[in-house]
């Protein structure tokens, strides 16, 4: 599996947000020599039958997971703060739970956006890994207005119901100022929280030079910009050298996507 495998990819099914299509992207992991992909979509596992097909096909094991809008009180009211939780299936039984807690959000959390909450979380989560979600995570929002306590808290609230060897804290780096500072601390609490890290893209879109046009789309439909242009799909190679004082996380990625491999 060489020494990185993206385990968090947004293709255009999480829509309005992104350019990258499945096909796009498989092509694109075979070319970097990725033997996995993990495909992360936002509140949505609309894309995930067509991915597995599409990974089937070229050769290529395909990770499932779905990016779940979390709530830190109640899933069925409307939510104050929109947190991203990346939600990994292990096995068949993840499959299904991360199935149901997808019912679950589209149904009855889906109070302007489908999500999920802590408790749902806990009573689905066998077969589950679950990641904390790069800048658009409560651990690391919490971090950056200055709340440890409150992000420690959340992380072994997390770690308690997906246990340790399930949970991992998010490493990412797209060339926002001050990111590589954001994740000296969160390497830092996730040593004290007794959870390791992992390295992610979090792509949006396939190249550099699609960033304008990934933005655009997005302001098209009422998102949030991307500020920069790296939020493209890259290479083991690129992430290696951006990530080369955080070997152990890089080599994260790899043992979740041998964790992962079953379908």
């Amino acid at each position: 599996m060489r020494g990185y495998i993206e385990l968090h990819l947004h293709t255009t099914h999480t829509a309005g947000n992104s350019t990258l299509t499945i096909d796009q992207a498989v092509q694109r992991a075979k070319t970097y020599g990725m033997t996995s992909l993990g495909i992360m979509d936002s509140g949505t596992m609309s894309g995930v039958d067509v991915f597995v097909d599409v990974c089937r096909r070229e050769g290529i094991t395909p990770i499932v997971g779905c990016g779940f809008y979390l709530t830190l009180g109640d899933h069925r009211k409307k939510a104050d703060q929109k947190y991203h939780l990346p939600v990994i299936a292990e096995n068949v039984i993840g499959l299904e739970n991360l199935r149901e807690l997808d019912r679950i959000a589209q149904t009855h959390g889906n109070i302007g956006r489908p999500q999920i909450d802590p408790e749902l979380l806990e009573q689905y989560s066998r077969g589950l890994i679950v990641l904390t979600g790069g800048r658009g995570g409560a651990v690391d929002k919490l971090l950056k207005a200055g709340h440890d306590q409150s992000a420690e808290a959340l992380l072994l609230k997390l770690k308690s119901i997906v246990g340790p060897e399930n949970l991992l804290v998010e490493l990412q780096d797209n060339g926002r100022a001050g990111e590589m500072d954001m994740n000296g601390l969160l390497e830092g609490l996730a040593k004290r929280c007794g959870v390791a890290c992992v390295v992610t893209g979090g792509p949006f879109y396939l190249d550099r030079m699609d960033a304008v046009a990934c933005n655009a789309l997005r302001k098209a439909h009422g998102n949030n910009l991307l500020h920069g242009d790296g939020f493209n799909f890259r290479s083991g190679e690129e992430q290696g050298q951006r990530f080369e004082n955080y070997p152990a996380a890089l080599a994260q990625s790899v043992k979740i996507a041998r964790r992962c491999s079953f379908l």
